[in-house]
C-alpha cells in the first residue's frame, strides 16, 4: 500500500514536498498492478478445484480420434495376467490354467509366437486334462465349440486302432497243404495210432512221437510222428487208432 501524507492527518497543509511526494507514491502503486481486463496462464492460478457439474460448455460424448498403440502399450504373452489380458482382447489367446508365458494361437501358418516354426497339424505334446479347451460363453452358460469335439475323433481314432492291432493285412496270403507234401507237415491230416494208452477227447492235443500213421485196424506203418497233433476223434476203450491234424 502507497504511503500517502493527507491535511487531515497532519493538520495543516501539505507542502510541494510532500504532495510530489504522493504521485510518485501512487505512481509507483498503480504501476505494479493489472489492468481491469486482462488473462493469466495456468500457472498463475493456484488451489483451483472444480466440480465436473461446475464444469459448462462440455461435450456430452466423446468420441476417441483415429489413433494407434505400440504393442508394448498392449498385454503380451509374458504378462497378459498382471496387465489385465483375461478381460481383453489379444492377438494371442490367454491360457488361463497356467499363466504368463502360457497362450493359444493360431498355428495354421505354421509359426510359433516367438517366429519359430511348428506343424500346423499336429501338436508336439498331446492334449489332456489341463490342455487348452475352447468354449463360447455368454456371461451364464458355457457352449461347445467346434473344435473341441476333436478330441472325440482322436479317442476313436484310439479305438479303432487298439481293435485293428493283430489283425491281418487286406491283402494278404495264406499257407496250404498240397497233396504232394505228404500228411507229416503242419496242416496235414493223418490215422494214427497212438502209443500211450488211455482216453482221448476230441480237440485235445498229443505229441507226435506217440502217433504212428496206421490203418483203420491198428496197423501201424513207418516211425513215429513229427510235431504236435490235435484229435479229431475219440480215443476210448481198447480202439487207439483215429484221424489227427498236425498243428505245428
Amino acid at each position: 500500500m502507497a504511503t500517502i501524507v493527507t491535511r487531515a492527518g497532519k493538520g495543516t497543509p501539505l507542502t510541494n514536498t510532500e504532495l510530489d511526494a504522493n504521485f510518485t507514491n501512487l505512481n509507483s502503486e498503480v504501476g505494479g498492478k493489472a489492468a481491469a481486463a486482462h488473462t493469466h496462464v495456468k500457472a498463475d492460478i493456484t488451489d483451483l478445484s472444480l466440480a465436473w457439474n461446475d464444469i459448462t460448455g462440455k461435450p456430452t460424448t466423446f468420441t476417441p480420434s483415429a489413433h494407434t498403440h505400440d504393442a508394448g502399450d498392449l498385454p503380451s504373452r509374458t504378462d497378459w495376467s498382471t496387465r489385465g489380458g483375461v478381460v481383453g482382447v489379444v492377438g494371442q489367446v490367454v491360457w488361463r490354467n497356467y499363466g504368463n508365458g502360457h497362450t493359444i494361437f493360431d498355428a495354421s501358418a505354421s509359426v510359433t509366437p516367438t517366429g519359430t516354426g511348428c506343424s500346423n497339424t499336429d501338436p508336439v505334446v498331446a492334449w489332456t486334462g489341463s490342455y487348452p479347451t475352447l468354449m463360447g460363453f455368454n456371461g451364464t452358460n458355457t457352449y461347445g465349440v467346434r473344435v473341441d469335439r476333436a478330441r472325440y475323433a482322436e479317442e476313436a481314432t484310439g479305438n479303432l486302432l487298439t481293435a485293428l492291432n493283430g489283425k491281418a493285412a487286406s491283402s494278404h496270403t495264406h499257407s496250404y497243404v498240397a497233396h504232394d507234401q505228404g500228411y507229416n507237415v503242419v496242416g496235414g491230416f493223418v490215422l494214427a495210432k497212438r502209443s500211450t494208452v488211455g482216453t482221448v477227447a476230441p480237440n485235445a492235443t498229443a505229441a507226435g512221437s506217440t502217433l504212428n500213421a496206421s490203418d483203420a485196424n491198428g496197423n501201424v506203418s513207418g516211425s513215429a510222428l513229427a510235431g504236435t497233433w490235435r484229435c479229431l476223434g475219440n480215443i476210448s476203450g481198447q480202439s487207439m487208432v483215429t484221424l489227427w491234424q498236425r498243428i505245428s
